[in-house]
């Protein structure tokens, strides 16, 4: 078995959002953290846009730079089965989901937003989740599957009223109300809870090979004046990105 080894960096370390105006900066960014990994060698991030798709390593690459590349199109999710090439996500409150298969030497990252979770309601039906389609797509074998959940916002902060699946109950969705933050007092989604379902009810991931981060990046550090973790709902469209990255050596 490799080992496998990861970091996870926060608003301290930079702002790791691949869409900013200055390109050369989230680069320059990428590097100065991420460049020197014990074992690394490249690195591989999807172009996340709350889609269900999820690409392997060098079946979709463009090269954003000499180390780094991300996927030619729209994708939240990559798989990586080469040792020392660095898997990547940037997220600002979005939960990460880490999927090891130890027989077949391989990894998954797949974001866990909300959309990718339960696409949109379209002329009566929805698209897979990011979740069914790695499994289905990939024939993840859910008995040799390790996974660990994290890095995301908690039910305590999301609030989610907006969203059509609060009275629109086609979809499981847990739903609870948000105790803290701006949003506190309204009908919340737990991201956590919901992952958990789609992998053991959905895809029968056993509970024991399982492990859950349930830190919420909005309000951990909240009260601190430099808050631990960038976050879409307590800053709003002036968030940057933290930095997710898995790796075999």
């Amino acid at each position: 078995m490799p080992n496998i080894k990861h970091k996870i960096l926060g608003k301290a370390d930079g702002n790791f959002d691949p869409n900013q105006p200055d390109t050369r900066l989230f680069i320059d960014t990428l590097d100065a953290k991420f460049g020197n990994l014990d074992g690394a060698d490249k690195f591989f991030f999807p172009r996340c846009n709350s889609t269900n798709r999820v690409v392997a390593w060098k079946k979709e690459n463009y090269q954003l730079d000499f180390d780094f590349d991300t996927t030619k199109n729209d994708a939240d999710g990559i798989m990586i089965d080469q040792l020392r090439v660095v898997g990547m996500l940037f997220n600002a409150d979005d939960p990460t989901i880490f999927i090891y298969e130890d027989k077949k030497r391989r990894f998954f990252l797949l974001h866990g937003g909300f959309r990718c979770l339960v696409p949109e309601l379209k002329k009566g039906k929805r698209e897979r989740g990011i979740i069914r389609s790695a499994f289905e797509d990939f024939q993840i074998d859910a008995g040799d599957s390790k996974v660990w959940v994290g890095n995301g916002i908690g039910p305590c902060c999301y609030g989610a009223e907006h969203l059509p699946e609060m009275t629109d109950f086609s979809a499981k969705v847990p739903i609870g109300q948000a105790t803290r933050g701006l949003r506190a007092g309204k009908r919340s989604v737990d991201l956590y809870q919901l992952i958990y379902q789609q992998l053991v009810e959905g895809q029968k991931v056993k509970p024991t090979h399982m492990q859950f981060d349930t830190k919420c990046t909005c309000c951990d550090g909240m009260l601190e004046l430099d808050p631990k973790y960038h976050s879409d709902c307590r800053s709003g469209q002036l968030a940057g990105r933290n930095a997710v990255g898995f790796w075999m050596t």
